[in-house]
């Protein structure tokens, strides 16, 4: 009985500690709330609305009105692509407003705003293909969903852009400047998701756009990357957090991102062991450790199944592994709630490990390589430990320190499966 109240004790103790830090408390090098819990489209579970640190939530969402003053409020929109149905769901973009001022500076003899391509002889729309619902290249989308893409390059689409959208339409109802954000959906930057339909009905990608429209992939990336550097110019008010989605060539992720004040991610740890799938999780982890080192702002959502601790685990563990002082972690149920994981589930790791204090390690498996990885990072009070090398990871703790495993047993070593990830606290001799 002696112990488990002891135990006991210590818990209440972290949980007390997880509250001062991811739910209120200012900690060094942090300049957003101090509110470290993150909601992307879920549900408060265990705690509330004043809680949350960050939210990403569709235009006028009428939670935003329920988070403290300094919260900050995420109103999710898009910038590269649209379709008539946006007027009315989701980015609620005023789409016929732009086709009208481009019919209006189209008459004027200046160059349209929505992008084209000329291919079997004819000027066509070109669309994203995430929007198109593609069954072997052929739509199945409704067409009012078919999303076209704009000349993001254009001074006079980003003044729309300014002016029309985000002034007009998603801040509707003001919030505290420095805490109104706007979300960037779809930010998978890569000129081979855009093509035509070609006459019989199917989907062509990787056809040259019509001047004076982008026609590589790297004049591509710099129309993005211009855009936001010129937004940064214009509208420094208006601070964007892009859903980030994929690049061809993830060495041009901090030239794209070089202007943009914040990120997103719906899942930091999906447990898929396909190499494609780990090469993508080793640029997303690279990408966001650098974006943290920045002091920007990131909103990371994990997925775990209810009740699995071992993936909350695994989800904290990734968090932390690329955590900038200016991140919320937003860790999500897998099932149809929209239920956030309860802070009870992860609040014990944060108040055990403290914050990371060196930088994101990177230990590739000796016969395969990346991204077959064992990744670690060094924080206040122990060492975080993610394993992606394709096999169970024998792993010999560092000297210096005695270790204690997560049930807070002394342990030398640990062995750690593939696709997941432990900790160890520590105690100087």
């Amino acid at each position: 009985m002696k112990s488990r109240l002891a135990s006991s004790a210590i818990l209440l103790v972290w949980f007390s500690l997880a509250l001062a830090t991811l739910g209120g408390g200012q900690k060094d090098g942090r300049i957003v709330t101090p509110r470290e819990i993150g909601l992307i489209f879920a549900y408060p579970n265990g705690f509330n609305w004043r809680d949350v640190g960050a939210y990403v939530g569709t235009p006028g969402s009428e939670y935003f009105a329920r988070m403290s003053p300094e919260a900050l409020k995420i109103q999710h929109g898009r910038f590269q692509h649209f379709c008539a149905a946006d007027e009315n769901q989701f980015a609620f973009f005023p789409y016929s407003q732009l086709k009208q001022f481009e019919a209006q500076e189209i008459a004027a003899g200046r160059p349209p705003i929505f992008v084209t391509a000329t291919y079997q002889g004819k000027k066509r729309p070109v669309y994203f293909a995430w929007s198109l619902d593609l069954h072997d290249n052929i739509p199945r989308a409704p067409h009012e969903n078919w999303m076209q893409a704009v000349d993001v390059s254009s001074d006079r689409y980003l003044d729309f852009w300014i002016n029309q959208y985000v002034h007009r339409t998603l801040w509707k109802n003001r919030y505290a400047p420095s805490t109104q954000w706007v979300g960037i959906d779809n930010c998978a930057f890569r000129l081979d998701l855009y093509g035509v339909i070609d006459d019989a009905g199917r989907f062509v990608t990787e056809i040259p756009w019509d001047p004076p429209f982008p026609r590589t992939a790297d004049q591509y990336l710099s129309a993005i990357q211009s855009f936001f550097h010129r937004l940064a110019q214009k509208a420094p008010d208006i601070k964007t957090m892009c859903n980030i989605g994929s690049l061809k060539d993830w060495s041009k992720f901090q030239n794209v991102y070089a202007d943009v004040p914040g990120v997103m991610s719906e899942d930091i740890a999906y447990n898929d062991p396909r190499e494609f799938s780990r090469k993508g999780q080793y640029n997303d982890w690279t990408a966001l450790s650098w974006f943290g080192s920045l002091g920007r702002v990131a909103v990371l959502r994990a997925i775990a199944t209810r009740g699995n601790a071992s993936e909350v685990r695994t989800g904290y563990m990734v968090y932390l592994l690329v955590r900038g002082p200016n991140f919320f972690f937003a860790p999500e149920f897998s099932d149809s709630t929209a239920s956030a994981v309860p802070l009870a589930e992860y609040a014990p790791m944060r108040a055990a490990l403290g914050e990371p204090t060196e930088a994101l390690k990177i230990m590739p498996d000796r016969s395969k390589g990346s991204p077959y990885n064992l990744y670690s990072r060094t924080c206040q009070r122990g060492i975080v430990y993610v394993n992606w090398t394709g096999k169970t990871e024998e792993i010999v703790l560092p000297g210096g320190a005695r270790y204690f495993d997560p049930e807070g047993k002394p342990v030398t070593r640990l062995s750690l499966p593939d696709v997941s990830g432990t900790y160890v606290t520590t105690a100087t001799p």
